[in-house]
């Protein structure tokens, strides 16, 4: 069993609560009480799920009996592995035209931040941040823009969470994965020019290695022991790296490295090493839905089992 961080002292005198940091794979949502803000609550709720994480908004739930301060909120801050702070202002009750910062809210933000939380403020584009929490970055969003900038957000605090050091590298020398490579005429690149280094930067931070060969570039991930939506939350991300990088080539006025990026990228693959347990149709076909508008890059899963029975193929095949 994993160990957590206990909280060893309560913020209102109360005895310790001895609750685990992050010890809930769980998001605390802060938002106003106003049914106008249910949209972006279901969506994130949506998101979170479609990652295996729980949603808790403390003013959907009622503890009877208990000290809801402790029970609803500080506890569910502390045992969350991230927060989310919707800090929309509320309209005064009797006067609608008014717009107020949202106390609740803004006491669970404090709580955040004070237990050193990993938050995702969020704010409507057409509201404005009050002075004391101004400086501090603030996802901006407008309702067409909502899902996308929630879901980037998710992903990287859940990859910020899942490991302090990305998985994959290096691979052993005599492991299948080499043999596999080898047999198909791929070897570790050699990162010995600056286009070849930028290539290999798009993936080096989220744990791909990279393999070429003759008209051949693979983004591998050696993520066998990885949680399926970590895996999946790193492809993601090359697929914005790819995205972005040919995007700001072609924004230039050089036709050289514009021919270049378009020939790379016509190269480019993804190979992934996947848990033998993790369903690779459903994980591809996730994968596949984050492609790019600069055009499908192939993906390929493989299970250990499978990298395994492909290289025995090549023994048998050389008569070994």
């Amino acid at each position: 069993m994993p160990e957590y961080k206990v909280n060893e002292q309560c913020i209102i005198g109360m005895p310790a609560c001895g609750y685990g940091f992050n010890s809930a794979r769980m998001c605390f949502i802060a938002r106003p009480a106003d049914g106008e803000f249910q949209l972006e609550e279901d969506i994130l709720t949506q998101i979170l799920a479609e990652r295996n994480y729980e949603t808790y908004v403390a003013l959907q739930h009622i503890d009877p009996g208990n000290l809801a301060f402790c029970t609803k909120i500080c506890s569910r801050i502390i045992t969350a592995q991230f927060c989310i702070a919707l800090l929309n202002p509320s309209k005064h009750a009797k006067h609608p035209e008014v717009l107020i910062s949202n106390p609740n809210v803004h006491l669970e933000y404090g709580m955040m931040l004070s237990f050193h939380k990993h938050v995702i403020p969020m704010q409507r584009s057409t509201a404005e941040l009050p002075f004391n929490i101004y400086p501090i970055d603030t996802v901006k969003y407008a309702p067409e823009t909502f899902k996308a900038k929630a879901e980037a957000a998710i992903d990287d605090a859940i990859l910020r969470f899942s490991t302090k050091e990305p998985p994959g590298r290096p691979i052993g020398a005599a492991s299948d994965v080499m043999k596999y490579f080898a047999f198909h005429g791929l070897r570790y690149t050699a990162l010995n020019d600056d286009a070849t280094r930028a290539v290999f930067a798009l993936g080096d931070a989220h744990g791909f290695n990279l393999f070429d060969g003759k008209d051949q570039i693979v983004f591998f991930g050696y993520f066998h022991e990885a949680d399926p939506i970590e895996i999946a939350v790193r492809v993601r991300f090359l697929l914005q790296n790819i995205e972005i990088a040919y995007t700001r080539v072609h924004t230039t006025e050089d036709a050289a490295n514009q021919e270049l990026a378009k020939k790379i990228l016509a190269q480019l693959s993804i190979e992934v090493l996947i848990p033998e347990e993790a369903e690779a149709e459903v994980l591809l076909a996730k994968m596949n839905e984050f492609q790019q508008t600069v055009g499908a890059v192939p993906i390929k899963l493989l299970k250990p089992s499978e990298v395994e029975a492909i290289v025995k193929k090549e023994y048998e095949a050389m008569g070994l």
